[in-house]
C-alpha cells in the first residue's frame, strides 16, 4: 500500500524526532491523554530490523501511531487511531505486531510476562466472523530484550484472552521465535539518540 492508497483510507500524521510527550484527544467528551513517547525508538528499531528480513515478502510495515482511519472507509477508528491505537505495527493483508521493550536481560531464562488482554481488540478485529478476509492476519509480539528482538506468534493463543488480572509467561528463546533479530549496542545507542534518548 503506497502513500496515495493510504491517504484514501487514513489521515496520516508524521512525528518529528526527537520525540516529545504530548496530549492527544481521546474522542470522548474532549478528554485528552498524555502520550508517552519514551519507547517509540523501539518501534522504529523493530520496523527497520524487520524490513531487513524476508518475513513479510518486502511488504510495507506501517506504524499505527501515524494512521487515523477516515470515516466509512473500511478501517475502524478504534483500531487505527493514531498514537492511541491498540497495536503498534500493521503489515497490510498480512499481520499486526505489538512491540515491547524490557530491561530484563534474563528473558531467555525466565520468559516474558504478557497479558493477552492487551491485544484483545486486535484479536477481535482479526477474528470477526462477518469478515473472513481478515482471518489470514497473524498477530505477533516483538520483545526487545538485552541484545535481541524476539518475534513471537500469538495468533493461535486462545487461553486467557479475557483474563484481566493474570499474565502468561511466553518463551522467547530462539527456538520458540518466528524470527530472532540481533541488535548491537551501537544500534541501540543510535536509535535512542535519534528519538531523544532516555527521559
Amino acid at each position: 500500500m503506497n502513500e496515495e492508497q493510504l491517504s484514501k483510507y487514513f489521515n496520516i500524521r508524521k512525528f518529528d524526532k526527537p520525540y516529545e510527550p504530548f496530549y492527544e484527544r481521546t474522542g470522548f467528551n474532549d478528554n485528552e491523554i498524555l502520550v508517552n513517547t519514551r519507547y517509540w525508538w523501539t518501534e522504529d528499531l523493530v520496523v527497520d530490523k524487520l524490513l531487513e528480513t524476508d518475513l513479510f515478502d518486502n511488504s510495507c510495515i506501517l506504524k499505527t501511531r501515524e494512521l487515523y482511519a477516515k470515516p466509512d472507509q473500511g478501517y475502524e477508528d478504534y483500531i487505527f487511531k493514531g498514537p492511541l491505537s491498540p497495536i503498534d505495527l500493521w503489515i497490510p493483508q498480512k499481520a499486526f505486531v505489538e512491540v515491547r521493550y524490557t530491561s530484563n536481560s534474563q528473558c531467555d531464562t525466565f520468559g516474558y510476562n504478557y497479558q493477552l488482554k492487551n491485544i484483545s481488540w486486535i484479536r477481535n478485529w482479526v477474528r470477526d466472523l462477518t469478515r473472513p478476509d481478515r482471518h489470514k492476519y497473524k498477530i505477533y509480539l516483538a520483545v526487545f530484550h538485552f541484545t535481541n528482538i524476539s518475534l513471537i506468534d500469538l495468533s493461535e493463543k486462545s487461553d486467557d484472552w479475557y483474563n484481566w488480572t493474570e499474565s502468561c509467561t511466553l518463551n522467547v528463546t530462539e527456538n520458540h521465535c518466528v524470527k530472532r533479530l540481533d541488535v548491537t549496542g551501537e544500534e541501540r545507542i543510535e536509535y535512542t539518540k535519534q528519538a531523544g534518548g532516555w527521559r
